[in-house]
């Protein structure tokens, strides 16, 4: 024995010995094919390189949406950027490069697009879609018979004057209940 270290401990050390070894040496016993390192180098440089671009057209979207850049400047600069994108996406593509997680960045895009668009959304126009969606649920599933309202009759909100649909228990505008109380509520 070695100074106190039992056998399975020697054995151990030689058997880490050895894999650090075979890990160090691996580069040298199979080397990678030239052409294919040096091709996914550039194809690695075009993919940075892409994504910078898309970083770039996002930050002047976000900064023209903000009003941060000039529309003169916005509209100079956008199509330089795009042909740029398009030019790198086209030299990856003869590269056959795909890149599934580019799947989330198109969705994080689209996601963007929809809030720019509903930001721009008029109030008015928003109260339109709702008023549309709720007569579209209430044609589409129709409610159990309702006791009747006093909305029903004068089709107007007695507490603002929004007119109102007959099926409607409350305003949409003040909250208002139109349904009537109940016996047992009342009481």
């Amino acid at each position: 024995m070695i100074a106190g270290l039992t056998i399975g401990s020697v054995l151990l050390g030689i058997a880490l010995l050895l894999i650090v070894i075979l890990y160090l040496a691996r580069p040298f016993v199979m080397p990678e094919d030239e052409a294919v390192r040096l091709d996914r180098e550039e194809v690695d440089g075009l993919v940075l390189r892409r994504d910078a671009l898309l970083r770039q057209i996002r930050d002047l979207d976000d900064d023209m949406e903000a009003a941060k850049v000039a529309p003169e400047l916005y509209q100079r600069n956008r199509p330089l950027l795009v042909r740029q994108a398009a030019v790198i996406m086209q030299q990856l593509d003869a590269h056959g490069y795909s890149d599934a997680p580019a799947a989330p960045i198109a969705a994080d895009l689209d996601a963007q697009m929809e809030a720019a668009v509903r930001r721009l959304r008029t109030p008015e126009q928003v109260d339109a879609d709702i008023e549309a969606a709720v007569r579209a649920a209430r044609a589409a599933a129709p409610v159990a018979a309702t006791v009747p309202s006093a909305a029903a009759a004068v089709g107007f909100c007695p507490r603002c004057g929004r007119r109102v649909e007959a099926d409607d228990r409350f305003c949409p505008k003040c909250g208002y209940a139109f349904a009537q109380e109940p016996a047992k509520a009342r009481a």
